[in-house]
């Protein structure tokens, strides 16, 4: 087993608190050793609870970069901060880690894909939903062929009242969108790994800001509805090669009975699959139709993807999200976007 594993934190809210601090804390060998907040009393809350025993706290995330101590870096900040600081970090020999999306663009995850690859750092994107039992079950499924061919994916995450009401999801100067780009990019890169990445050939998307504007009841909250500068929902129509075909739809607010996020169909020529609270599939055979809901234990997503990420580091091998595919994501949520705005299909070259 290599060393201990040193790593830095830049940014401390929400997710750092929920998901990456207290996962890594509990791994063998690991040491949170530095910490940056925008806000410092966040970052001292951070180095109180899951910091080792000569842990920093630094007052700007470049000082936290050049500690040599440091092997690993988590960014875990706004979207539109997500290139300068992985490439920063790259470029000085960690590893890193972002949370979803990738970048703000694609441009800019292009820029950082380029720089790991230089530099032969491991990068990597927070879309934890792939280490679900039911989503990695699923994936054996198609795997062995058990659905047949797969020619057609229904994707959604849809909020009927569920705009978030902290941070900057609704800035997009800030995020570069809004459900879309956030709890939608998701459910976007389950349809894709379950497809294992195939080539995109063009994309059509619609986006829209209806509903927001109107001082509603919100499930997170009352939130500054006349600073919304990000779409209410989006959809789009994903095409392959092979001519398989992705829907996707995605909401912070939408009139809709049917809610719920990282909703996945999926379509084959021998059975198809629903994943949505569970893993069922559907098929018919001589005796007619059959639902089968498939038994898996639960796991903590978030606690997997931090221990596959360390052993990724660790075994000196590819993580589950690889920098490649953060990138496609990326590519294929701004191609949704660009179509929307230009009310045309966007044609996605290599």
């Amino acid at each position: 087993m290599q060393k201990h594993i040193n790593v830095g934190i830049i940014g401390c809210g929400m997710i750092a608190f929920s998901k990456h601090m207290p996962h890594l804390y509990d791994i063998d060998g690991v040491n949170l050793v530095a910490f940056h907040n925008r806000s410092k009393q966040k970052a001292l809350d951070a180095q109180q609870r899951f910091g080792s025993a000569d842990s920093v706290v630094y007052d700007d995330a470049e000082a936290l970069i050049a500690d040599k101590r440091i092997d690993v870096i988590h960014v875990l900040t706004a979207n539109n901060t997500h290139r300068e600081y992985a490439i920063k970090a790259l470029q000085a020999q960690k590893h890193v880690m972002v949370e979803k999306p990738m970048a703000k663009n694609a441009k800019e995850a292009h820029e950082m894909l380029k720089v790991a690859q230089a530099n032969n750092r491991l990068l990597s994107v927070a879309y934890q939903n792939r280490y679900r039992r039911d989503v990695q079950t699923l994936k054996s499924l198609i795997n062995d062929g058990e659905l047949g061919e797969i020619y057609m994916v229904k994707a959604k995450s849809i909020r009927r009242r569920g705009t978030p009401s902290w941070g900057t999801f609704t800035d997009k100067v800030v995020q570069g969108g809004g459900p879309l780009i956030d709890i939608g990019s998701h459910v976007l890169d389950l349809s894709l790994y379950l497809l294992d990445f195939p080539k995109i050939s063009h994309v059509d998307g619609s986006t829209y800001q209806k509903l927001t504007h109107e001082n509603q009841i919100n499930q997170f909250g009352p939130f500054d509805n006349t600073n919304y500068t990000v779409e209410d929902s989006a959809f789009a129509f994903i095409k392959t090669g092979e001519r398989q075909t992705i829907t996707l739809e995605c909401s912070y607010a939408l009139n809709t009975e049917n809610e719920g996020e990282n909703i996945l169909e999926v379509y084959g020529t021998k059975a198809g699959a629903l994943l949505n609270n569970g893993l069922h599939l559907n098929y018919t055979n001589h005796r007619g139709y059959v639902r089968e809901t498939v038994q898996v234990n639960s796991i903590d997503e978030g606690q997997a993807e931090m221990q596959g990420w360390i052993e990724a580091i660790r075994n000196a091998s590819q993580p589950l999200v690889t920098q490649e595919q953060g990138y496609e994501v990326s590519r294929i949520l701004e191609a949704i976007y660009e179509s929307s705005t230009q009310n045309r299909s966007i044609v996605l070259k290599d």
